[in-house]
């Protein structure tokens, strides 16, 4: 999470997923089932300096 007075242009968070399918199509939105909508981001998600 970006801390107050943190330039946000130089802040990052990432998250890898791994979800197999048998399709192509990539889920996303309200097309995304609830298992990807609700992971923790905020709890899960590293932090980095760009």
């Amino acid at each position: 999470m970006i801390a107050p007075g943190d330039d946000p242009a130089l802040r990052r968070s990432f998250l890898t997923v791994a979800r197999f399918r048998h399709g192509p199509a990539v889920p996303s939105g309200e097309d995304a089932d609830a298992g990807l909508r609700d992971i923790a981001w905020d709890d899960l998600a590293l932090d980095d300096d760009v």
